[in-house]
């Protein structure tokens, strides 16, 4: 089994801010995309973006009428990707089986004056929060009309929706997967924002350093991270890349990789 850590949501290129976590859930902010036929308000979120974004410059403030790109869907249990970032997928051999953990920038957030505000004190750090399991891979390249007609029910996911760059695909999740032989999952789904899902080491000022398990650190026999070199590992941490959606591994199917994941499936909501 490959796990992917998929970078997804807000950031500060991306709507200009981190994703919220409220009252312990992440939430996971779909960036603007012109490409989509839904809007921030249509995916419960117009007023979160645009509270969250009244301190932005008025040129990149957002409205809830505003179009977005909800990816992945985990109500539908489906994600789509294109372009490089689906090749690095096919060179990695990504498809049935493996396992896309989702994460993005948040940071705790709390009402204020009945306005969503990010809390003065919270860290903006890099989360784990959600996940789905591969269960069929469907190149749909540039247009999605055959595949709204083939499979119905992911009609509206937005990379069947408009024009797309080659390597269009959606990648589709079961209802159920098997985690190990004898623990089943839901197939998709989101997790609670615990220590389990935390990706950045709390005592670094820089989101972007991860404090790794040696079952993923090659320095200390793990597997190591696509797109990423051995010296980026330092001691317990990892200096991830800025650029790349999509780090792949494939972990030995060790105790320490195996208790590791399960504890995170246990904050699954």
């Amino acid at each position: 089994m490959r796990i992917i850590f998929s970078r997804k949501g807000f950031d500060s290129q991306n709507g200009g801010a981190p994703s919220p976590i409220i009252k312990g859930q992440p939430m996971s902010l779909p960036i603007p995309h012109k490409n989509s036929s839904c809007t921030f308000a249509d995916v419960g979120m117009g007023q979160i973006v645009e509270d969250l974004s009244k301190h932005l410059s008025a040129k990149r403030r957002l409205r809830g009428d505003m179009l977005c790109h909800p990816d992945p869907d985990l109500a539908m249990g489906a994600f789509g990707q294109a372009g490089a970032a689906q090749g690095h997928l096919d060179n990695e051999h990504v498809g049935k089986g493996d396992l896309f953990l989702f994460f993005g920038s948040f940071r705790d957030a709390g009402t204020n004056e009945d306005s969503l505000t990010f809390k003065k004190a919270a860290q903006e750090h890099h989360r784990i929060f959600g996940w789905l399991f591969v269960e069929e891979k469907v190149r749909i390249n540039s247009t999605g009309t055959w595949f709204q007609d083939k499979y119905p029910a992911y009609a509206a996911h937005p990379h069947a929706i408009g024009d797309w760059p080659k390597l269009n695909t959606i990648f589709i999740a079961p209802k159920r997967a098997m985690l190990f032989d004898d623990h089943q999952v839901k197939g998709f789904g989101k997790f609670k924002a615990t220590d389990a899902s935390l990706l950045t080491d709390m005592r670094q000022a820089n989101k972007s350093l991860w404090l790794v398990p040696d079952w993923l650190n090659p320095k200390a026999g793990g597997c190591g991270l696509s797109y990423h070199k051995k010296p980026d590992f330092s001691g317990k941490t990892l200096q991830t890349t800025a650029k790349g959606q999509e780090f792949v591994c494939q972990p030995a199917q060790s105790g320490a990789f195996k208790d590791w994941l399960t504890k995170l499936f246990k904050t699954a909501l």
